[in-house]
C-alpha cells in the first residue's frame, strides 16, 4: 500500500548547513522516494516533532508554517487516494499531480467517467446509463469547463437548478441529476478520508421531488394502438413489446427480453421476475400468441 508522510530528511543538509523538510513516498518493496518542499527547512533538529510531523515552538513562525504543512498533507492525501482509486499509482505521476503538471486532478468528470467505465465493465450497464446522463447534464451547465470537486458547493447546486428550471426541465429531472452528482462527491469524500460535505444536506434534493399524476392510457387509446398500422420492424417491434406487457399484466420489459421459448409450459408462461424475484404464471390468450408466433 503506498503512503506518503511529511519528514525532516536528517541525513541530508542544504547549502546553508539546513535539513529540508519533504514528503517521503513509500509503496510496496519500492525505494523510498522524496518531494522536496520548497522554504521549507530547520536549522536545527529541535525545531521537528518526529511524532506530530510538525514544526515546534522553536521554529519561527511555527503556527503559520504548521498552518501550510496541514495544506499540504491534505493536498498529497487527496492525490494519493485518488491515484489508488484509479490504479494508477506510481512516484512519477503522484510527483506530476502534486506539481500540477498532470492535468488529470480531481475532476468532477473524470471521477463520472471512471463510474461509468467501471458500471459497463461489471455489466450494469442500465446504471452506467444513468451516471453517463448526470455526467451530460453536468458538462451542459458548465459548458464543458472543468470542474473540480472544491468548485461545488450550495451557489453551484443552486446555479444547477436554475438553469434547467430556465429551460423548463421538470424539477422531479432535475433531483435525478442530483442524486447522481451526489453520489460521485460522497464517493469522493470517501476516499480521501474526509467527512461528507453538508451542502447537499442544506440545499435538500429532496424538496424537488414533486408527485406526478397517474397517467394511463384509455380504453379507447388502447384499442387505437392494437389497430395501428406499423410502417417499420423497430416501429413493430416497439407496439409490439408495449402490447405483450399490456397483455401479460404488465410484465417488466427486462423480464420480457429474458423470455424463452423454456418459459412457455401448458399455455402459461412462467417466469421468475428479475427485480423481486417472485414467481409468476401467466396464461397465453390469443393475442399474445399472436406476438410470440412473430419473433418465434
Amino acid at each position: 500500500m503506498a503512503k506518503c508522510k511529511i519528514i525532516v530528511r536528517k541525513n541530508t543538509t542544504l547549502k546553508n548547513g539546513s535539513y529540508p523538510v519533504v514528503i517521503r513516498l513509500s509503496h510496496l518493496k519500492l525505494s523510498q522516494t522524496y518531494i522536496r518542499l520548497k522554504g521549507l527547512e530547520v536549522s536545527n533538529l529541535n525545531q521537528w516533532d518526529n511524532d506530530l510531523c510538525r514544526f515546534t515552538k522553536k521554529k519561527p513562525n511555527y503556527k503559520l508554517l504548521n498552518q501550510e504543512l496541514t495544506k499540504i498533507e491534505n493536498r498529497a492525501d487527496e492525490i494519493l487516494s485518488l491515484l489508488l482509486l484509479q490504479n494508477r499509482f506510481s512516484y512519477d505521476t503522484f510527483r506530476k499531480m502534486y506539481n500540477g503538471t498532470d492535468k488529470v486532478s480531481n475532476s468532477v468528470i473524470d471521477s463520472f467517467m471512471n463510474k461509468v467505465s467501471e458500471l459497463r465493465k461489471e455489466g450494469k450497464e442500465s446504471t452506467a446509463i444513468y451516471y453517463n446522463s448526470c455526467m451530460v447534464a453536468l458538462l451542459e451547465t458548465t459548458k464543458g469547463k472543468k470542474i473540480l470537486f472544491n468548485d461545488i458547493n450550495y451557489s453551484f447546486l443552486k446555479s444547477f437548478e436554475n438553469y434547467f428550471l430556465s429551460k423548463g426541465v421538470k424539477s422531479n429531472t432535475i433531483a435525478v441529476y442530483l442524486r447522481g452528482l451526489r453520489s460521485i462527491v460522497y464517493e469522493y469524500y470517501k476516499t480521501i478520508n474526509k467527512p461528507k460535505p453538508k451542502y447537499f444536506i442544506e440545499f435538500k434534493i429532496q424538496r424537488l421531488q414533486k408527485p406526478t399524476a397517474k397517467r394511463a392510457l384509455t380504453r379507447d387509446e388502447i384499442k387505437k394502438l392494437i389497430k395501428y398500422k406499423t410502417e417499420s420492424y423497430n416501429e413493430r417491434r416497439t407496439v409490439d413489446l408495449f402490447l405483450f406487457s399490456f397483455y401479460a399484466n404488465g410484465m417488466n420489459l427486462k423480464d420480457i427480453l429474458n423470455l424463452t421459448t423454456a418459459n412457455i409450459i401448458n399455455n402459461r408462461i412462467e417466469y421468475t421476475r428479475s427485480k423481486t424475484k417472485g414467481i409468476f404464471s401467466i396464461k397465453i390468450n390469443e393475442p399474445m400468441q399472436n406476438i410470440i408466433d412473430r419473433y418465434s
